[in-house]
């Protein structure tokens, strides 16, 4: 929740975010960003400059918010 926070008091101008090649799922499984949310794609906050990187299987998207 302390991300969903952030975003949403508009602290934050950079995003670092990791995806691993791994399935976790369920309803109970753990989110990056908690909080309300948004309920519709396009109220979404997006990024902008985005960048990839790889390290060994897993993947590092940064950007900063649009």
């Amino acid at each position: 929740t302390l991300n969903g926070s952030a975003i949403e008091q508009g602290i934050v101008d950079k995003v670092m975010c990791f995806v691993a090649p791994k399935i976790i799922g369920g309803y109970g499984a753990p989110t990056p960003v908690g909080g309300r949310g948004k309920r519709l794609m396009k109220h979404a906050v997006e990024l902008e400059e985005i960048t990839t990187e790889k390290f060994d299987n897993d993947i590092l998207i940064e950007g900063y918010i649009k």
